[in-house]
């Protein structure tokens, strides 16, 4: 009597067992195999609006590509930032409201990635964004696309030394996230006296602050009109020999509205532009541009990472996605994006004359 009733409680737990295991991998085959739903929080109004309408027609692009090539549904789910970070987590909380099964979300912008990090981070997704934000680089649940405070820093030296440039530095840098982490590079760095740090933002009197600087060399690192008016000012400067933009500088609305034929003004220049433009061809229906390099780099690290989440039978995590990133480059027809062990993107930051965006 003891022996069968010893077989029927080892029967019933071995029965419990096998449908807990089903019942675990139905529920884990449902999260990865269903529809993948994603965020995307672009500045589609403000101030990054430049980059916003880039941001919307890339996106589309690159994961219809995608999609079908990996074989993976998606459902994008996309808000407006509005370049600002109280509308960012209004924009990411009505995403959650919308679809509570949003596990990935693509960002752009500093600020923007700084304020939904706390909120992503709470509900275990993952976070790839197209920011500098120096704090969130080395989190286990974010991936950040672009290049940073120190590498942006790192190009103005090797620029400074190639041209034999000893003098002062001005270095303006827009009032946010963005820009204050650039600020506090140059500020603590080794050579510290070389550099004045001079802050702006919407409301700045630009003329003032142009005035109030000293370097022979201007950096500018920012966005928006007032980036267009601080390289204006600095062109009708006699005393300014060299005037460097980050990035941001590479965009017509940008280039075509000052004297891009200054032989004076450089910007900083990664994007191996002729790649995308093979992949989205005809589709793009212009000049590929900075923000087309970096989407595409998104969403390619973002498809290759679920694969092989996939593969492996693992839920899509923050830091699960941050695992199957860590160290890897990922391909597709000559585009190539690389990550280092600490997640960080890998790109090759140069100084280029401006006058070569305009034969593009």
């Amino acid at each position: 009597m003891k022996k069968n009733k010893l077989l029927i409680a080892i029967g019933t737990a071995m029965l419990i067992g096998v449908v807990s295991i089903l019942a675990y991998k139905a529920q884990n085959k449902s999260t990865l195999s269903d529809v993948i739903h994603i965020g995307s929080i672009a500045p589609l109004t403000g101030g990054g609006a430049v980059f916003g309408k880039y941001n919307q027609e890339a996106t589309d692009i690159a994961t219809d590509l995608l999609s079908k090539e990996f074989g993976l549904p998606i459902k994008l789910h996309v808000e407006d930032s509005k370049s600002t970070a109280k509308d960012a987590i209004n924009a990411y909380m009505h995403i959650k409201n919308k679809e509570s099964d949003v596990r990935i979300i693509c960002s752009e912008m500093t600020s923007v990635a700084c304020a939904v990090y706390p909120f992503v981070s709470r509900d275990s997704a993952f976070l790839i964004s197209i920011a500098v934000a120096d704090d969130l680089r080395g989190k286990q649940d974010t991936i950040l696309v672009y290049p940073g405070a120190a590498q942006i820093y790192a190009c103005l030296l090797s620029f400074l030394g190639n041209e034999n440039f000893r003098g002062k530095v001005s270095v303006f840098c827009i009032n946010d996230d963005f820009g204050r982490s650039i600020a506090e590079r140059f500020l603590t760095s080794e050579i510290k006296s070389r550099f004045e740090v001079l802050e702006f933002d919407a409301h700045t009197d630009i003329k003032s602050l142009v005035a109030k600087s000293s370097g022979e060399c201007a950096c500018v690192c920012g966005y928006g009109t007032q980036l267009l008016a601080i390289i204006r000012e600095l062109q009708t400067s006699k005393r300014i020999k060299y005037i460097v933009s980050s990035p941001e500088f590479a965009f017509p609305e940008y280039y075509n509205a000052v004297d891009s034929s200054d032989e004076k003004l450089y910007y900083m220049e990664f994007g191996k532009y002729d790649a995308v433009l093979k992949i989205m061809g005809e589709r793009l229906k212009r000049a590929p541009n900075l923000i087309d390099f970096l989407i595409f780099g998104e969403y390619l690290t973002v498809f290759s990472a679920v694969q092989q989440l996939n593969e492996a039978g693992l839920p899509i995590t923050g830091h699960n996605m941050v695992e199957k990133v860590r160290g890897q480059t990922f391909s597709f027809r000559g585009y190539e994006i690389s990550f280092d062990e600490t997640c960080k993107a890998k790109f090759d930051l140069v100084v280029v004359k401006a006058k070569t965006l305009l034969s593009r």
